[in-house]
């Protein structure tokens, strides 16, 4: 199952936390629609640990701006 993300922003953004978030948003557009079954088992624990490391700092992200 494949889950499509939501186009990013068209439009630059002058601020850096916009910037990143669209840059982020971007990046995996570009994987989305990509199978997995490639991957090999010893690269998944990896890729795994650091999907979560960016899950994890985006949501920083989050909260530091609701802050």
């Amino acid at each position: 199952m494949y889950v499509r993300t939501m186009a990013a922003s068209s439009t630059p953004h002058a601020d850096p936390f916009g910037s990143v978030i669209d840059g982020v948003r971007e990046l995996c557009a570009q994987v989305t629609e990509q199978p997995t079954w490639s991957i090999t088992d010893g690269a998944l624990p990896e890729l795994i640990k650091a999907a979560n490391a960016a899950a994890s700092a985006v949501a920083e992200m989050s909260c530091r701006l609701v802050a």
